[in-house]
């Protein structure tokens, strides 16, 4: 080959391989960090923004263990390129905190502390000793419930607006364990029991939260973020949205954590990106909320989210799903969704071809599984039991299978599929030809089906319905004149449906009711087994194949 010919193979090369790839090292707790230094194991950074500054694609940043309390912003990472990886050294011990540590406290007598804090966002958490404290008063997302005109204002206007759990009051108000901002004195106030100060001790420690956001990684493609705990942010204070931003294409998030935000915790954004193995937990508003296309959410734990008390039938609880274009062709697979003060997983508004497989949604004061004004959903092999309201709500949604569910206990009716009011302006959120198939139905209150009207041509068969009397099943809402029918004989000659499911007439199990009670959380398969093993007579419908879940891109090295 000629001297010509293996020049334009050399720049060819150049031009389709990217180049050499670096690792960053990030040890912050080590007094030999510094950001002037290589960045290397042997001369390491002190802060990610450093990192963050140095970034290329395909490079890798390694953390290491320690507080980080600084907003990381990811630069540009443009479609098509290597995969780029931010991960921690040793998982879960590399921290990033959009809280301080707050000193210089005045005491007032009487367990009460104040500070100033004139020029400063409008906190909405405090911690002392990493125990949170009360929020007294306070406004979210730029003056709501207290400016006048708010956009927000009409919201749920008649149930008390969107922010139920807002204590009302000010400084005398307090009680031990509170904190107060006061905005006439730009002051900020605690109230501690009796023996507890402010102080440079571990117990005396107090944090706040002063940053809205803690992770921005707004235009990246191919980003791995791996092990990483984020926590404390402050976003309320300016806007509605994630504590943690992750927008762009073909992204994956491994065995993070993200917990203790004041408002959303995460928000996952693009084409084809990936939550796996994380938690995400005691989240002010909310856990998660998703949006684009070909998403895989997976073998996550969802838990106690919404501790701020905002409006369940609002935006709060676990998981939602709502916003501009919606979501489309993803999986939610074998997440544990529980404890959340709302639904556990709610997919809202014009989304379509979701799957909802394997997961278990229990204990969330609202309802188990929500699928609203969407199409073309399969809910399958799911658990969904112990929550406060119905176990799985199908609304104002069609051409969705609820298939191979186990329903139980649940503190309204088991599986749900409904028409509402706005169907009659919008014709297309008529609940049509949805189908619930093969699940196992049990002591939920009073109902455990109901299904739209007939004409709108839904159906069921091949279910298990139990119950302590006859089970309940319905076609509309439930009225005067529009009784359930008790017992599948009736309901067969009444609808034509369920003419191959079976019924049982049987108490609450005591190992059930143990479970309940002790508020175990069983994945399906686990629960199918103790409901089988209570009561071994009942032959239980076979089980969904799990979704079957796409490998995460691999991690360069």
């Amino acid at each position: 080959m000629s001297r010509r010919r293996l020049a334009w193979l050399g720049l060819l090369l150049a031009a389709a391989l990217p180049a050499f790839a670096a690792t960053w090292v990030v040890e912050g707790a080590s007094p030999q960090a510094s950001d002037r230094q290589a960045g290397n194991v042997e001369a390491p950074l002190k802060t990610l923004g450093e990192a963050m500054r140095r970034l290329r694609p395909g490079d890798e940043v390694v953390v290491g263990p320690g507080i980080y309390r600084e907003l990381v912003v990811v630069p540009r990472l443009p479609a098509g390129g290597p995969m780029t990886t931010v991960r921690a050294r040793e998982a879960g011990r590399a921290v990033l905190r959009g809280s301080e540590v707050v000193e210089g406290w005045r005491a007032l007598g009487g367990g009460r502390f104040s500070v100033a804090w004139a020029g400063r966002p409008e906190p909405a958490q405090v911690y002392i000793g990493g125990r949170p404290l009360r929020q007294v008063a306070g406004t979210v997302f730029g003056g709501y419930p207290l400016r006048a005109g708010h956009e927000l204002e009409p919201a749920h206007r008649s149930e008390g607006g969107i922010w139920l759990g807002r204590v009302p009051g000010g400084l005398s108000a307090m009680r031990a364990g509170d904190f107060f901002f006061d905005v006439d004195t730009q002051s900020l106030h605690l109230r501690l029991p009796e023996g507890a100060a402010p102080g440079p001790t571990p117990a005396g420690t107090v944090e706040v939260s002063v940053r809205p956001y803690v992770f921005l990684a707004e235009a990246v493609n191919r980003l791995r973020i791996e092990g990483l705990v984020f926590e404390h942010a402050n976003t309320s204070s300016l806007a509605r949205q994630g504590a943690v931003k992750v927008f762009g294409n073909e992204n994956v998030l491994t065995g993070v954590v993200i917990r203790r935000m004041d408002s959303v915790g995460l928000q996952l954004f693009g084409t084809g990106s990936q939550l796996l193995d994380s938690v995400i937990e005691d989240n002010g508003q909310l856990g998660l909320n998703a949006r684009g296309r070909q998403l895989t959410i997976a073998r996550n734990a969802v838990l106690n989210n919404n501790l701020r008390g905002f409006n369940k039938w609002w935006e709060a609880g676990g998981i939602k799903i709502i916003g501009d274009q919606g979501l489309h062709d993803s999986t939610f697979a074998d997440n544990v969704v529980a404890f959340n003060r709302g639904d556990g997983l709610w997919i809202d508004w014009d989304n379509s071809r979701i799957r909802i497989s394997g997961n278990t949604a229990a204990f969330n004061t609202g309802f188990g599984i929500h699928y609203e004004a969407s199409t073309t959903g399969w809910i399958d092999g799911n658990a969904s039991y112990g929550n406060g309201q119905r176990g799985i709500y199908v609304f104002e949604s069609s051409d969705t299978r609820v298939e191979g569910n186990v329903v139980l206990a649940n503190g309204l009716e088991g599986i749900v599929v409904a028409d509402g009011e706005r169907s009659a302006q919008r014709p297309q959120m008529k609940p049509r030809n949805n189908r619930v198939i093969g699940n196992v139905v049990g002591w939920n209150k009073d109902i455990e089906l109901m299904l739209a009207l007939p004409e709108m041509n839904n159906h069921s068969e091949g279910n298990v319905f139990i119950a302590q009397r006859a089970p309940g099943l319905v076609q509309g809402w439930t009225s005067l004149t529009n009784r359930p029918a008790r017992g599948l004989a009736p309901w067969r000659q009444r609808s034509g449906f369920d003419l191959q499911s079976r019924e049982l007439v049987a108490p609450l199990p005591a190992a059930l009711a143990a479970a309940l009670r002790e508020q175990q959380l069983l994945r399906p398969q686990a629960l199918r087994e103790l409901l089988q093993a209570a009561l071994p007579t009942l032959s239980l419908p076979a089980p969904t194949a799990p979704a079957a879940l796409p490998a995460p891109p691999a991690q360069p090295r």
